[in-house]
């Protein structure tokens, strides 16, 4: 028996949920958002993904965040990794390398890793650059 032909993908077939395998679904070719949606999971993509600790992965997103975008408030810190902040606090004080700096115009002090306090203290003020701040970046709030 020869039925309609169903939307396949990989060499796996797939049917729209609730649909009936009698009918076919009608769906104009030009229009993109009408294919439906294709699902799969991460492990069959990216093959077995190791799991660690969520401390870990906490501080490993942390460090990441400060040796990137230093310094900045544990307030930076919670909104971009979008851990509360009490997580937050615990993660920063399980650093030994992090240093408290106080800013004019900050209401609490930015941190930053030891490594790059030369670079903070030795920036230059008369040195022509550019900043691309956010939208919500405090840097634009004390100016």
């Amino acid at each position: 028996m020869v039925g309609p032909r169903r939307p396949q993908w990989g060499g796996r077939t797939y049917l729209q949920n609730g649909s009936n395998p009698a009918r076919k679904l009608k769906r104009p070719a030009s229009d993109i958002g009408s294919l439906p949606n294709r699902y799969v999971l991460a492990d069959e993509v990216l093959g077995i993904i190791p799991s660690i600790p969520q401390s870990k992965a906490q501080r490993d997103l942390v460090r990441w965040y400060l040796e990137n975008y230093s310094p900045a408030t544990r307030e930076d810190v919670s909104w971009w990794t979008g851990l509360p902040l009490s997580i937050v606090k615990t993660v920063l004080s399980r650093f030994t390398d992090l240093v408290q700096i106080w800013v004019e115009g900050f209401q609490s002090p930015l941190i930053i890793p030891k490594g790059q306090l030369a670079i903070f203290y030795n920036a230059r003020a008369d040195f022509p650059q550019v900043a691309l701040l956010p939208y919500e970046d405090p840097l634009k709030e004390t100016s």
